[in-house]
């Protein structure tokens, strides 16, 4: 596990910085947002393959409530999608929050995650 850790680590971290790079060079921000679809499908499979090994789920208040958050974020996305507002906010306006907002500090936060468990795996940090 430690060795896919390692891997979802520079897989996040180079996406993160390649779409950035490429959205500032070539001076299209829309870059950015098929970043997000990017990591974020990277990550959905990252922590798939965390739940599905356990490990990482039993002393991990973080990464419990980024799931719960991550489930709740598509959720809402596929209501919006389908025209259910449960917010009552503007189904496109919420949409769109959700769209450009959310994947930005989702996928930071879910990379610092996977570098805090990697290093407390290695003993650099305490539990």
């Amino acid at each position: 596990m430690r060795k896919f850790k390692v891997y979802d680590i520079a897989i996040q971290a180079i996406t993160l910085l390649s779409t950035l790079a490429w959205a500032i060079i070539s001076d299209q921000w829309l870059i950015v947002m098929m970043g997000y679809f990017i990591i974020g499908g990277w990550q959905l499979v990252s922590m798939v393959v965390h739940t599905v090994d356990g490990r990482y789920l039993r002393g991990g208040a973080w990464r419990i409530v980024h799931h719960v958050i991550t489930g709740v974020a598509l959720g809402t996305g596929v209501l919006l999608i389908f025209g259910i507002d449960l917010f009552h906010v503007g189904g496109s306006e919420a949409l769109l929050l959700l769209i450009v907002f959310a994947p930005m500090i989702m996928a930071l936060s879910y990379t610092a995650l996977c570098i805090t468990e990697l290093r407390r795996s290695q003993g650099d940090v305490p539990n």
